[in-house]
């Protein structure tokens, strides 16, 4: 997928390695890393979605037309499709298998 971020702030904490530990920690930094390569070697929200451990969902209240990713514990990688408009089935749900832009707007614990 394609992936971008909400401002250069977090695209710098997530992609420069020092900044990533500094930031997280080592052991969420691992895991971070390891869900953004996911991401990134993803075609697909869909494919991201038929890995276990990312514990793919769409969130609601709040954090409506965002998504998430499973990090640590209580801990998430949120992100919002970047598709205009969103591509959607007939039963207006998101069709997982177009979706390839996505933004990542949040990392941490909302609940």
């Amino acid at each position: 997928m394609n992936v971008t971020f909400k401002n250069k702030r977090l695209e710098t904490a997530i992609t420069d390695p020092k900044e990533l530990v500094k930031t997280y920690g080592i052991q969420r930094a691992k895991k971070i890393k390891q869900r953004y390569q996911e991401m990134l070697a993803s075609a697909t929200l869909q494919d991201l979605g038929k890995i276990p451990a990312t514990d793919l969902h769409q969130l609601t209240g709040d954090r409506t037309g965002q998504w998430a990713v499973k990090v640590t514990g209580n801990e998430r990688l949120c992100f919002i499709i970047t598709h205009d408009p969103v591509p959607s089935l007939p039963d207006n749900s998101v069709d997982r298998s177009q979706v390839t832009d996505v933004c990542i707007v949040f990392i941490g614990d909302y609940h």
